[in-house]
Order: C-alpha cells, then sequence, then structure tokens
C-alpha cells in the first residue's frame, strides 16, 4: 500500500513538472529551429534582394556609393561565400538606428533595406538563445536557467524512477527464490 502511495506522488510530480517544462522546451525548440534555418528562410524572406548583378566592385567605392544613397554611415559590412549573392552592410543613422542594406556588388546599388538587422523574427529567436546587447530573457537569464534545469531535472529523475519502478519494487526473482526454497 505504501508503494503505490509513493508511486502515485512522483507520478503526480512528474506530470506537474513536465506541464510546467513542456512550453519552455517547445518555444525553445521552435526558436531553435528557426535560428538553425536563418539562411534559408532569409534567402525566401529576401529573394528580391539577394542576388547580384556581377562581379564585385572595389570596398571603398562601393561603401561611398552606400553611404551617399542612404545618408547613413556603414557601420559593418558582411560578405557572402556566395559570389553571385548581395553583400549586407549595416547602416547606423544620425538618429541611432540601424538598418540592414542588401547592396549589389558590382554597382553599389542598394537593393532593399530592412529594420532590426533583418526579420524581427529571427533577430528575436538569435536573442532567445544566446545573451545579445544586454537583452535578458525569462529563458536565458539567470533565473529562468536554473527554474528550468531543476524543473527539468526533476522531470528526468521522476522518469527513471517511474520506468525502474517494476523491477525495483516487485522483485519477482526474490519472490520465486524464497518460494522455492
Amino acid at each position: 500500500m505504501v508503494d503505490g502511495a509513493i508511486y502515485r506522488t512522483v507520478w503526480r510530480w512528474h506530470f506537474y513538472a513536465g506541464l510546467m517544462v513542456l512550453p519552455v522546451l517547445l518555444w525553445l525548440a521552435v526558436t531553435g529551429a528557426l535560428y538553425l534555418y536563418k539562411p534559408e528562410i532569409e534567402g525566401i524572406v529576401y529573394r528580391g534582394w539577394s542576388a547580384a548583378s556581377g562581379p564585385a566592385m572595389a570596398i571603398a567605392p562601393m561603401v561611398a556609393k552606400v553611404e551617399a544613397a542612404s545618408g547613413a554611415r556603414v557601420a559593418s559590412l558582411s560578405r557572402p561565400a556566395d559570389p553571385a549573392a548581395s553583400w549586407r552592410m549595416t547602416l547606423a543613422a544620425a538618429d541611432g538606428t540601424q538598418r540592414l542594406a542588401f547592396v549589389d556588388p558590382a554597382t553599389g546599388q542598394v537593393l532593399g533595406t530592412a529594420r532590426d538587422g533583418g526579420a524581427a523574427v529571427l533577430a528575436r529567436s538569435a536573442c532567445v538563445h544566446r545573451r545579445d546587447r544586454g537583452r535578458r530573457h525569462p529563458v536565458s537569464g539567470g533565473n529562468g536557467d536554473a527554474v528550468v534545469g531543476h524543473l527539468g531535472e526533476g522531470l528526468a529523475d521522476g522518469g527513471r524512477v517511474l520506468w525502474a519502478w517494476p523491477a525495483a519494487f516487485t522483485r519477482p526473482f526474490a519472490l520465486a527464490t524464497r518460494q522455492g526454497a
């Protein structure tokens, strides 16, 4: 009777820990998938801005053309591995805002710009998985990590106990040897 009560208590705590941990793990799985497939997703979202028209010109004249066309300072430049793809430049405006510009490396023409460094969903998913720009999130900040970690450990421990329960407490071999003796 006592074994049954302990089993039900462990099962109940395992169930409640699962209810608390499951949404967090699902959130991390979805945002992790977005972060993992970021290049493929951006290729679909920015399809019209990602093609270059020819070989790249020198960097200094290209940066000068982009700064003249946009009225902002080029803060960083990213050259893709594919020579047929557009270059990406982070533009810093005088008011402190930043935009991501897609630039044709052959002509220095800005093909398009996006705010906040690209797609907002992808930027948020990256922020959840790493601590960016001083932002703190409940999942990736100190207390959130501790709570989710302890609940996850409790969930795993409870699962191991529940899985091993019949073998640990029924002992059919021990009973069979006692009866046969």
